[in-house]
């Protein structure tokens, strides 16, 4: 039986965790800085992902990045 990915557990998964809603389940999740990438595995070896970013997260990380690079520049 599948169990239910809820809000609150993709929240509180840890860096590259990699969870799935079922064993064997053609979805996963992997939580990533930023964000998820949800993967679907399309058959044979074939793997399509797409990056879900959490802006709570990604905001904070790019103005530091970009912050980085502008010194880097100096």
């Amino acid at each position: 039986m599948a169990k239910k990915i809820t809000e609150q557990k993709l929240l509180d998964m840890q860096l590259h965790e990699i969870i799935q809603d079922s064993k064997g389940s053609r979805i996963s999740v992997q939580k990533v800085i930023g964000g998820w990438i949800y993967w679907y595995k399309l058959g044979g070896n074939s793997v399509s992902g797409v990056f879900v970013p959490n802006r709570e997260e990604a905001i904070p990380f790019l103005r530091k990045m970009a912050k980085e690079l502008k010194q880097s520049k100096k």
